[in-house]
């Protein structure tokens, strides 16, 4: 009978142990899941796009529904955006293409953690020689987009890393054929238009 009490006691430890395993196990994974917040958007440019995009005019706009955002662009004529700040919540961005607005240097570093950016489209903005130093962090880019902001021959140091870009818009800045003629020999595979 001492046995089997035994034996009884040590089937109900094990079943314990194997109970407490299995719930201690389901909180950390129930920790460790993200999950989707609400997203209050810093620029009403940016917010006004990402809503006609998601055909969500009114409702709530969270987390979830900005990841699926691979390409942004806002309508020269229609949209102005005036801080990146939002961006920093599409991880999947591909294109970003934000022309005659008025972002300026300080709004470039919110896009330096796109990974997966490869066209970047900041024609007539606000954009010095200092942003560049932003810019150059997206290794990824292909396509690069500067005319008519304020950039001159000292910003163009800052593109020299970018080694994957094919095409480069430098027209109507302050850049001059020697500084571009420099450049060419860190980027020889790109094509620059000034």
């Amino acid at each position: 009978m001492a046995l089997k009490q035994k034996q009884a006691r040590y089937i109900l430890g094990f079943i314990f142990l194997s109970i407490l395993v299995i719930f201690l196990i389901t909180v950390i994974f129930l920790n460790n899941r993200t999950t989707a917040y609400e997203i209050e958007f810093i620029d009403f440019g940016i917010e006004t796009v990402v809503r006609q995009q998601l055909n969500k005019p009114f409702q709530p706009l969270t987390s979830d529904d900005v990841l699926i955002i691979e390409h942004f662009s806002a309508p020269a004529s229609n949209v102005e955006v005036n801080s990146l700040e939002d961006v920093i919540y599409f991880k999947n961005l591909v294109t970003l293409a934000v022309p005659n607005s008025t972002i300026t240097d300080e709004s470039l570093k919110y896009i330096t953690n796109l990974k997966n950016l490869n066209t970047l489209d900041l024609w007539k903005n606000k954009i010095t020689d200092e942003g560049l130093s932003n810019i150059v962090k997206i290794v990824s880019l292909r396509l690069l987009s500067l005319g008519m902001n304020d950039i001159s021959d000292k910003g163009l140091i800052h593109l020299r890393n970018l080694r994957n870009l094919y095409g480069l818009d430098l027209s109507e800045t302050n850049v001059t054929d020697s500084g571009i003629n420099n450049l060419k020999l860190y980027l020889p595979n790109t094509r620059i238009s000034y």
